[in-house]
């Protein structure tokens, strides 16, 4: 067992009290679930969901939005526990070592050192995820635990929505495309299990939305507390943005407009986002990765987690 540290977490003033630390395991298989869970919001193949601006700060603390003097950033150390294959010379099925099932006592003893962790399988589609089981032995440990769980929101190839991708003949219009009509990659590496590109989902795609709104209310079911919802970002990550922590390889186009991203169109397509997966999964707690200026999602989310590898 290797541990190492790998972020910090950040809460919202008022939220309940986090402390400890967030722990990688595991991924959660496919389920029936996932799809049509926000019907209400329309389904259908490339189509984008109509477009609601983004509340002005006066809105949005009507929804709930703290004012930002009442907004503390707790800096908690973060560990991942990283679980190996018993038999080192075990692989998975794109010839990576995959992650086993931790033991009974191992997640108890998370747990009783940990008050939240985060079941984190960033490329990692093959693994022992936490079953419901677990998740309740884990609480009764620790009656102060919450889990969370690991959901991207800005690319296909980091979880759990993986084996999908813009040129697989179904689900380009999920994708964005910049300027030279190439499909906007998120970073230059690959991903280690399948050597692919990692490329942005559209934010304003009710297929997307559905899709990732249906993650988050099966893992409620599941017995997680929340998702933690990486790539979730209030301005358009676009190169040379000065407000994102991280930007795209290149510019991703407005497909209402057919022009670059402008912040306030990528705070509303996010906005819409946030809000589809908070009617599929209503009682499931919502946290997007900090990094750069998040401050007008803060109205749509339950807190902030800085993750870092």
């Amino acid at each position: 067992m290797r541990i190492t540290r790998v972020s910090w977490l950040l809460v919202l003033a008022g939220a309940v009290a986090f402390g400890g630390g967030i722990v990688g395991l595991a991924r959660v298989l496919p389920s029936d679930d996932r799809a049509g869970e926000t019907a209400s919001y329309g389904r259908g193949a490339g189509t984008a969901a109509p477009r609601v601006e983004a509340p002005t700060p006066a809105a949005t603390a009507a929804l709930g939005d703290p004012p930002a003097s009442r907004v503390e950033a707790s800096a908690l150390p973060v560990k991942a526990l990283d679980f190996r294959p018993l038999d080192v010379t075990m692989r998975d099925r794109f010839g990576n070592p995959p992650k086993r099932d931790a033991t009974p006592d191992e997640l108890a003893a998370i747990a009783r050192a940990h008050d939240v962790i985060l079941d984190d399988l960033r490329w990692q589609p093959d693994g022992a995820a936490l079953n419901p089981e677990q998740i309740a032995a884990m609480k009764a440990a620790n009656p102060r635990l919450r889990v969370l769980r690991y959901l991207s929101a800005l690319t296909n190839n980091d979880g759990p929505i993986f084996n999908v991708a813009p040129d697989d003949g179904v689900h380009g219009s999920w994708f964005l495309r910049d300027g030279s009509g190439d499909f906007v990659r998120a970073y230059s590496e690959i991903a280690p299990w399948d050597r692919m590109p990692s490329y942005v989902l559209d934010p304003s795609s009710i297929d997307v939305r559905n899709d990732i709104a249906g993650w988050a209310r099966q893992f409620g079911k599941l017995g997680y507390d929340g998702v933690v919802l990486d790539g979730a970002t209030a301005c358009a990550p676009a190169p040379g943005s000065m407000c994102a922590a991280s930007t795209l390889l290149s510019s991703p186009l407005d497909k209402t407009t057919n022009r670059p991203y402008t912040d306030a169109e990528w705070l509303a397509d996010t906005a819409g986002l946030l809000r589809s997966i908070r009617h599929s999964a209503p009682n499931t707690q919502i946290f997007v990765s900090a990094g750069g200026d998040q401050t007008p999602l803060l109205g749509y989310v339950d807190g902030l987690v800085i993750l870092s590898q």
